[in-house]
């Protein structure tokens, strides 16, 4: 498992599986590395929790897991912000001595940079709502420590949405409007999907566990 050569392929392996039963029916994705010493264990741990697998299984049919990341390049929407709050004010500004006119503009900047936080955390509560609306359930996952991308964002949110099949559709055009609405701020949503609902399975590790 420590051998990235074994174990990717393998990996690639169980997904495709899961993928592939996915869609012919409803199921109970299994991390990898689930493993049962043999068919009757096997058997009798589904036994122990066959109502709750039963639920979960009627509660997935005709839906796929979907991935939205959001990535924010903050200094894009700094400039976009700053220079459109400069240009607003420069009259007022021009008016100022030159060492005042520097700390004024300092302090805007400052007032402008927690503006900005605080656009960004009511952007994003808004778009988890809305998109919320056209899914059956909802996680809010871990955001990767990664480093900026090249292009200087960062990612900043990442969420799961179990989405029905009849509303996929609108779920993804929300998304594109989300993005026309918020690229020239430096807010750019990632989709993808339909993916096993992972982030769903019910923990079934408290009796029986494999």
């Amino acid at each position: 498992m420590q051998q990235l050569s074994w174990m990717a392929p393998r990996a690639m392996r169980h997904e495709a599986v899961i993928e592939e039963v996915m869609a012919h029916s409803p199921v109970l994705p299994a991390r990898f590395g689930t493993l049962f010493s043999s068919a009757e264990v096997l058997t009798e741990f589904v036994d122990q929790h066959r109502e709750t697998i039963t639920l979960f299984l009627e509660r997935v049919a005709d839906h796929g897991e979907w991935s939205v990341k959001g990535r924010f390049d903050r200094k894009q929407s700094q400039q976009v912000l700053i220079s459109t709050n400069l240009t607003a004010q420069q009259e007022q500004l021009a008016t100022l001595p030159p060492g005042t006119r520097h700390f004024a503009e300092q302090r805007l900047r400052r007032d402008l940079e927690r503006e900005l936080s605080t656009w960004l955390e009511q952007t994003c509560r808004k778009i988890a709502t809305d998109l919320t609306s056209y899914a059956s359930d909802f996680r809010e996952c871990t955001v990767a420590p990664v480093a900026h991308s090249e292009g200087g964002s960062a990612e900043v949110l990442n969420w799961a949405f179990l989405v029905p099949n009849s509303a996929i559709a609108p779920f993804q055009e929300y998304v594109e409007r989300a993005n026309l609405n918020h690229r020239s701020q430096g807010l750019l949503l990632e989709l993808s999907g339909p993916w096993p609902p992972f982030r769903f399975v019910p923990d079934l590790s408290a009796i029986g566990a494999p």
